[in-house]
């Protein structure tokens, strides 16, 4: 659990952990320097699985290798200090590990909680609710959100070991780039049951922070070596996710990038997106001036 400044959350979150069903773990907390009485709240716990480990600032992605690498046991859960487990999270889980022992990459059912509204993830790639499958993690992303959180995800720690930490120094998207690195050549055993609860915080939501041009190009760098490990079947998927994500993030966040950095992204781009995607970005690159963002926003709202 990477903790910075959430006194007023991460009471419930820690609650949340220390209550599970199945007991068996360490809850491994690394304070990333908080400025607030976010250590004082959970120094108030006794309990001999939690774990402290004070560090300076070095941000969330920092915070959570530090934690994966600080953990004692083959599987690492993830939890965002102001979100919190299901009692039964950590059970389902070692079930569904039980279940399926050559798999690495577990997740739950999740819930956006805002002030006044609980949404739960869905899709129709799902199983039926209260079942369990193994789900084709770019299958879902060319169509739907990732079904996988940091909040909802049990991961095989030798896996993150072999395939990669998170990216330090990301800002934004970097759940995002971990997932799709972590999901080549293996599937996400996903438990359709409400297990994790991801607090909305609507002025600090990823669609109001901006891409910068460095996190994108890493994104991109990262997108490219996932496109030539991924199987066959996998590409065209990916491919439809790219066309999406990558040409909105780009018509979106353009103009705040230097004319260089704009340049730059552009020559790892020119070769990624493919059809009509190609064509709207080859036609923004023309006019610059003209915000092509909205233009798609409005009419995907329109043909919805």
């Amino acid at each position: 659990m990477p903790l910075y400044n959430k006194a007023s959350f991460v009471e419930k979150s820690v609650v949340s952990v220390l209550s599970q069903t199945y007991e068996y773990f360490e809850l491994v907390i690394v304070n990333d320097g908080s400025t607030d009485s976010s250590l004082e709240v959970i120094t108030k716990f006794d309990d001999v699985r939690l774990k402290i480990v004070s560090t300076e600032n070095r941000g969330a992605a920092a915070a959570r290798n530090l934690g994966i690498k600080k953990a004692m046991n083959p599987y690492v859960a993830l939890l965002d200090a102001d979100d919190w487990w299901a009692p039964t999270f950590l059970e389902e889980t070692a079930r569904a590990i039980t279940k399926f022992p050559d798999q690495k990459l577990f997740a739950t059912g999740r819930s956006h909680v805002f002030e006044h509204l609980t949404k739960a993830y869905n899709n129709k790639l799902l199983p039926p609710p209260n079942r369990t499958a193994i789900l084709n993690h770019y299958q879902v992303i060319s169509k739907h959100l990732p079904a996988i959180n940091m909040s909802s995800a049990v991961v095989l720690k030798k896996h993150i070991e072999e395939t990669g930490y998170l990216v330090e120094g990301m800002q934004n998207h970097e759940d995002h780039e971990f997932w799709l690195r972590l999901a080549v050549n293996t599937g996400i055993v996903f438990i359709n049951k409400p297990l994790s609860f991801y607090r909305k915080h609507i002025l600090a939501s990823q669609s109001n922070k901006i891409f910068s041009a460095s996190d994108f190009s890493t994104y991109l760098a990262s997108c490219k070596q996932v496109a030539w490990n991924i199987v066959t079947k996998e590409q065209k998927w990916f491919q439809t996710y790219l066309n999406t994500f990558v040409l909105l993030c780009y018509l979106k966040y353009r103009n705040g990038y230097t004319k260089n950095e704009t340049k730059l992204l552009e020559v790892k781009m020119d070769r990624m997106l493919t059809g009509v995607a190609f064509a709207i970005y080859s036609i923004a690159k023309v006019f610059p001036g003209i915000n092509f963002y909205k233009v798609l926003k409005r009419l995907n709202g329109k043909q919805k």
